[in-house]
C-alpha cells in the first residue's frame, strides 16, 4: 500500500480518516449503507477491502451542485424536499482492487456529497460513503486519482435487527386474497383452493405462486387499490411500535412473501426504510408483465435466506422476527426470538412455537422488555406451551399438557448428556452435498426403522425440524408429518358440526395429536386447523345457496 497518502474508511466508527505516513492528518464523520456491507449488484450495501479512486468529478461546482449520472443537474435549495438521497459538491469514484469488490466501479460506488448531513455519523446510506458537503470538498483537494482507499469490514456488533411479516401482521387484510377478489369471485376461490393445498404441502410453493399471479394477472391499477386498502387496514398501534423500534435502537424490516408495490406505501406510512418483498413488473401501459421469480420471499425457506443476509450484513446484537404464520414461524432457526402477532388471525401452531405472543400492538410492554434483555446479550427461548395463549380446545389442552408432562419426566430420568447430539445451528448454511448426505440419513433411517428419521437427524447434525421438513418437501420426498396431516384430513371433515360463518382465529382442534415428534405434531395440528376453517367455510357457502334459492321458490 502506497503509505505516503490514501484514505481510510471505518464502518464501525463511521469515520473517513486521510492519512499519511501512519497518520491521520484529516477526520470526517460519514455515513455508509444502512444495509450493512455487501458486494452484490442492487444489494445497496457497503463494499469493503481495497479500492482506488479512479475519477475526481466537480472541481469547481459549489457545495449545493446535485449530480445525476455524474453530470451536474442543478442546485440543492434547502428545505425543499427531494425525496430521496442525493449526489452533492464532488464525486471521487471508486475501483475495488480485491476479487470479492472487482465490481465496484460498474455498482457506481462513491465517496460523494450528500444533502442528509444530520445522518452522518450512522449507517443510513444505499451503498456509498456520504459526507458532508463542505468536508468533501475539503478532502477532494488533498487526494488524487490512483490514491488508495481501504474500507475496512465492520467488527462490532450494534443495533438490532426486527423483521415484520406484513399481511395479518402490519396491516389486517392478505393481499393475494384482495387482489383475487377484485378479479371475481371464481378467480377468487380458484386462488383460495391453490392457497390452501400449499398450506396443507399438496402441491409446490413457487409452482402456486406463480399460477396464483397468472389467474389474477394484477395490473398497476389493481396494486395500487390494494396498497390503499393496506394503510387503510393498519393494525392499530403499528405506527407507535415502529417509531418505539427506531428509538429503542432496532431498525424495522419489512419481510414478506408478499409484493413490494403493494408494501411500500404502507412502509412509509410506519416511516419503514426497508421492504424485502416481492417485485411485480408492468409494461409500458401498466398492465402486467411478470414478478421477481429470483426473489427468496416467492419459494419456501426465503424468509430465512433474507434474514440470514441481513444478519450477515449488518451483525446486529440481535435479530428478532414477528409474524402470524407458519413461514414465519420457519425463521425461528434464523433468530434469537420468534414472535407470533395473533391480533388479526391466531394460528395455535404459531403461537406455540413462538417465544412471545402478542394480540394487541397498543399493548407491547413485555415485547420490548424482551428486546432490552436481547440487547444486553441474554438469551431467549421459549422451552414450554402456553395452552391458554393457544387455544382452549380441551383436546388440544391435553395433548400440550401430555407434551409438557413427559419432557418434565424425561428430564428427570435422563441419563448423561450425549455429546454426539448437536444443537440447531442458527444462520449456517448446509451445501448441497451436506443435505444429501441428511436426507439420505433419514431415508435410511425411515427403512430401517419405519419412521424418527427426522428426530435422529435433527438430534445427529443439529438442523432444526422445520428446516428438514422443508428439505423433504423441496426433495420430492413424504415425510412422516406430511402423511400424518394427510391421513388426518377425512377426521377433521367428520368432525365438523352445526354450520357456523368462518371466522378469523384458531378452528378447534378436533384429533388428539399422537404419536411421533414435536414437528409431526405441529403439522398435524396446522393440517386440522386449516381444514376445519375451510370446511365450515364451505358448509356456510352451502347454507346460504340453500336459503337463497329457498326463499326464491
Amino acid at each position: 500500500m502506497n503509505q505516503e497518502r490514501h484514505i481510510r474508511v471505518s464502518i464501525d466508527r463511521q469515520r473517513l480518516a486521510l492519512v499519511e505516513h501512519g497518520k491521520t492528518i484529516r477526520e470526517y464523520a460519514i455515513s455508509t449503507s444502512s444495509r450493512g456491507t455487501g458486494f452484490a449488484e442492487g444489494s445497496f450495501r457497503t463494499p469493503t477491502g481495497k479500492f482506488r479512486i479512479v475519477e475526481r468529478l466537480g472541481h469547481d461546482a459549489s457545495a449545493n451542485t446535485i449530480f445525476k449520472g455524474r453530470v451536474e443537474a442543478g442546485t440543492w435549495q434547502p428545505g425543499v424536499s427531494y425525496g430521496h438521497d442525493l449526489i452533492m459538491a464532488r464525486i471521487l469514484r471508486l475501483d475495488g482492487l480485491d476479487p470479492e469488490n472487482s465490481n465496484t466501479l460498474d455498482r457506481n460506488i462513491y465517496i460523494h456529497g450528500t444533502n442528509h448531513k444530520e445522518q452522518l455519523g450512522r449507517p443510513a446510506g444505499h451503498g456509498c460513503v456520504r459526507m458532508a458537503p463542505n468536508d468533501i470538498i475539503d478532502l477532494f483537494r488533498m487526494v488524487n486519482e490512483g490514491m488508495e482507499v481501504v474500507i475496512e469490514p465492520q467488527t462490532m456488533p450494534k443495533g438490532g435487527l426486527f423483521f415484520m411479516d406484513c399481511d395479518s401482521t402490519l396491516s389486517a387484510i392478505e393481499g393475494i386474497d384482495e387482489l383475487a377478489r377484485l378479479r371475481g369471485g371464481d378467480v377468487y376461490e380458484r386462488v383460495a383452493e391453490m392457497t390452501r393445498a400449499a398450506m396443507e404441502g399438496e402441491v409446490d410453493l413457487e409452482s402456486v405462486f406463480a399460477e396464483r399471479l397468472e389467474l389474477i394477472r394484477p395490473d398497476r391499477g389493481l396494486c395500487d387499490e390494494v396498497a390503499g386498502m393496506y394503510v387503510e387496514r393498519k393494525v392499530a398501534g403499528v405506527l407507535q411500535l415502529a417509531a418505539s423500534l427506531r428509538r429503542a435502537g432496532w431498525t424495522p424490516v419489512i419481510v414478506s412473501g408478499g409484493f413490494a408495490p403493494l408494501i411500500r406505501p404502507l412502509a412509509m406510512e410506519l416511516g419503514v426504510e426497508h421492504v424485502e418483498a416481492v417485485g411485480i413488473d408492468f409494461d409500458e401501459s401498466g398492465s402486467y408483465s411478470g414478478y421477481d421469480v429470483s426473489h427468496p420471499a416467492a419459494r419456501a425457506g426465503g424468509k430465512c435466506e433474507i434474514i440470514r443476509e441481513w444478519c450477515d450484513a449488518v451483525m446486529p446484537k440481535a435479530a428478532v422476527m414477528m409474524g402470524d404464520g407458519a413461514s414465519d414461524l420457519e425463521t425461528r432457526e434464523c433468530v434469537d426470538a420468534f414472535v407470533c402477532f395473533s391480533g388479526v388471525v391466531k394460528r395455535p401452531v404459531v403461537c406455540a412455537g413462538a417465544d412471545l405472543v402478542v394480540s394487541d400492538m397498543q399493548n407491547t410492554n413485555e415485547l420490548f422488555v424482551m428486546l432490552d434483555q436481547l440487547m444486553r446479550g441474554e438469551k431467549i427461548r421459549n422451552s414450554k406451551f402456553d395452552v391458554d395463549l393457544i387455544s382452549q380446545d380441551d383436546q388440544f389442552e391435553s395433548a400440550m399438557s401430555s407434551k409438557k408432562t413427559a419432557t418434565k419426566t424425561a428430564k428427570k430420568e435422563a441419563p448423561a448428556k450425549d455429546t454426539t447430539k448437536k444443537s440447531p445451528v442458527k444462520g449456517k448454511r448446509y451445501t448441497d452435498g451436506e443435505k444429501k448426505e441428511i436426507l439420505d440419513f433419514i431415508s435410511d433411517y425411515n427403512a430401517k426403522n419405519g419412521r424418527g428419521g427426522q428426530t435422529k437427524a435433527s438430534e445427529k447434525y443439529g438442523v432444526t425440524q422445520i428446516t428438514l421438513a422443508n428439505w423433504l418437501k423441496g426433495a420430492g420426498k413424504k415425510s412422516k408429518p406430511a402423511k400424518a396431516a394427510k391421513a388426518a384430513q377425512p377426521a377433521a371433515k367428520a368432525a365438523v358440526a352445526a354450520p357456523t360463518p368462518a371466522t378469523v382465529g384458531p378452528a378447534p382442534v378436533v384429533a388428539k395429536a399422537t404419536g411421533g415428534d414435536l414437528s409431526a405434531k405441529l403439522n398435524r395440528l396446522l393440517a386440522l386447523h386449516t381444514e376445519v376453517a375451510n370446511a365450515k367455510a364451505t358448509v356456510t357457502k352451502l347454507e346460504r345457496e340453500f336459503e337463497s334459492l329457498k326463499s326464491s321458490l
